[in-house]
């Protein structure tokens, strides 16, 4: 599969499994649980919200009263 690197697949895979991206999803203090995220748009935050949802459900909850699409 040539994808103009002449890197393999697994090399790929690989490199991007090991990647850091500093303020995505950075988890800064474990106790209590404190996440960094520079989200600064509407896409942004929206990922983060799905991302907050699906990796750390045992520590999020959200009540029906809260407001979780804020007019920006």
């Amino acid at each position: 599969n040539d994808n103009g690197l002449g890197l393999s697949e697994e090399t790929i895979k690989a490199g991007l499994a090991k990647a850091i991206w500093s303020g995505r999803m950075e988890i800064v203090e474990k106790n209590p649980i404190v996440i960094l995220d520079g989200a600064h748009n509407i896409d942004g935050i929206s990922m983060l919200h799905k991302s907050i949802e699906k990796y750390f459900a045992d520590y999020y909850t959200t009540s029906e009263e809260t407001d979780t699409h804020p007019a920006y």
